[in-house]
């Protein structure tokens, strides 16, 4: 199927075409446990090359990896698993099943979708209190530095707020899952202070630099803040009514905003930060699990391979 821009209808004369598929890999592939994740086929020369309209961008993922960009709600999945009927260049009866059970990987924590809004609604300082928030807990830590603490010495000293929550990283590969997340940077309780210090001083430094510039309107990446925008307004779809159109009603604001016929902090700021509150709060009022169904996919997934 085309994808990109031509879905969610912002492209232009200028955009290129990226193609997007799946295949199924062969029995004898399994076997021998040589599944690719996928394969990647594209026009321009050169990798830092700018893609210009003639370009033409193929990649084809294996079932097996698509479904493990499903299951944790990568935007590329998603949006595939939406795409109008007759879109598709060529179809399957396995890839219409699937389709038709694309609900099975909604989840109150679409993670992809969520963190890209909101790693893109806090880059440019969208809210004070998000500075106060590393500055005061920089403080705290630089109060109790010692050279060879970690944080786990004061991980149950720290108070959690807003911005500074105390979570378990199931995917981490140490046996103490526990880490501090400090406006989305993610911190284990093995992590020495010394470096934390170094890190928040590094994000107040750019923090306030990239403020500064939002509010002359210069040193924004209005690309990336469409990016924002378009997840924002899918996620908020998918958790009112359960399904998600393209061409998106919003191409014409999202191609405005990527144009950068907008200001960022007159116009585009307050509009982001409400929308960030927005999904975390139908995302937490939804009636999808926390998780998706791993069970009902593989099963889905040995019933394509046995047909």
């Amino acid at each position: 199927m085309k994808f990109g821009s031509h879905l969610y209808g912002t492209n232009t004369e200028n955009s290129d075409t990226d193609y997007k598929g799946i295949c199924l890999p062969s029995f004898r592939d399994l076997i021998l446990q040589n599944v690719p994740k996928s394969i990647n086929s594209i026009t321009k020369k050169t990798s830092n090359a700018k893609n210009t309209p003639d370009d033409i961008d193929h990649e084809i993922y294996s079932i097996h990896y698509f479904l493990k960009l499903a299951l944790k709600g990568e935007t590329v999945a998603i949006d595939m698993l939406h795409a109008p009927e007759g879109w598709e260049c060529t179809t399957s009866t396995a890839w219409e099943s699937l389709k038709a059970e694309k609900e099975h990987f909604y989840t109150k924590n679409l993670r992809a979708y969520m963190g890209y809004v909101r790693v893109q609604a806090a880059k440019y300082g969208i809210k004070g209190s998000r500075l106060n928030a590393a500055e005061t807990f920089n403080n705290f830590l630089k109060k109790h530095l010692d050279r060879n603490m970690k944080l786990i010495e004061l991980f149950d000293d720290i108070e959690e707020t807003e911005f500074v929550c105390k979570r378990i990283i199931a995917e981490a590969s140490q046996d103490d899952k526990r880490a501090i997340v400090v406006l989305d940077k993610i911190f284990m309780v093995t992590t020495p202070i010394k470096y934390i210090i170094e890190c928040l001083d590094k994000f107040i430094e750019d923090f306030g630099h990239r403020a500064r510039l939002a509010k002359e309107n210069k040193g924004v990446d209005f690309k990336a803040i469409s990016h924002a925008f378009r997840a924002a307004y899918q996620l908020e779809e998918i958790y009112t009514t359960g399904n998600l159109v393209f061409p998106l009603k919003q191409a014409e604001f999202l191609l405005g905003i990527k144009e950068g016929k907008y200001h960022y902090a007159n116009e585009l700021a307050s509009l982001l930060e409400y929308m960030v509150e927005r999904i975390y709060k139908l995302a937490a009022e939804s009636h999808y699990p926390e998780e998706a169904d791993v069970s009902f996919w593989n099963e889905w997934l040995t019933e394509v391979y046995l047909d």
